[in-house]
């Protein structure tokens, strides 16, 4: 008589084939999850790359309009292809908004990205109509939304912020050696952070 289903079939015998085969399962399913993960944070560094080389290449077009508008003697077809140079980089940052948008996600980096693209906007159609000495005036501001846009980027890669990156550059030291005391260094770290945007900061 069989008691039990066990005298029939021998499981200790058949884990041993098929335990290597379910190991291996489990190890192709984990490598599987962590190759996705891995493209996954490939394409976000990508297209945040993009928006930010997009947003310079914008920037760059500005000051080369703002150039072409300052000549003492106009050469309007130089003005004209400055114009349309400046709305082909804007329509690019336009488009890789929309990717960023779905596969960064971040509201914080869309905002930023948003404010600096519409500050370059007000500047390119200001010198257009003949502002040329507000570009000049601006560039503090837009500085600060460039330094955003960075900052929001970085977050986005679990990168260190500019102003993380500055505060820890002011040791106890420094501060003891400037005379600061721990409580006048963030508003030190603070104002420097517009002006340092552009000092490399």
């Amino acid at each position: 008589m069989i008691n039990s289903i066990g005298e029939v079939i021998n499981f200790s015998s058949i884990w041993q084939y098929l335990g290597p085969l379910v190991g291996v399962g489990f190890g192709y399913l984990i490598s599987v999850k962590v190759w996705d993960r891995q493209k996954q944070w490939e394409m976000k560094r990508d297209i945040i790359f993009e928006v930010v080389r997009s947003l310079g290449e914008l920037n760059n077009s500005i000051f080369a309009l703002q150039v072409a508008y300052c000549h003492a003697i106009l050469d309007y077809e130089d003005m004209k292809a400055k114009a349309n140079a400046f709305v082909s980089c804007h329509t690019k940052v336009s488009g890789v908004r929309f990717l960023a948008d779905v596969i960064v996600g971040g509201r914080n980096f869309d905002n930023a990205i948003s404010e600096c693209q519409s500050e370059m906007t007000s500047i390119a159609e200001k010198v257009i109509d003949g502002d040329t000495d507000y570009y000049r005036s601006t560039q503090q501001s837009l500085l600060a939304k460039i330094s955003a846009v960075n900052d929001a980027a970085r977050k986005e890669l679990n990168l260190k912020t500019q102003y993380e990156l500055r505060r820890k550059e002011l040791t106890t030291d420094h501060w003891r050696k400037n005379g600061y005391s721990l409580g006048e260094v963030d508003g030190q770290v603070a104002a420097g952070d517009g002006a340092g945007a552009g000092a490399g900061y």
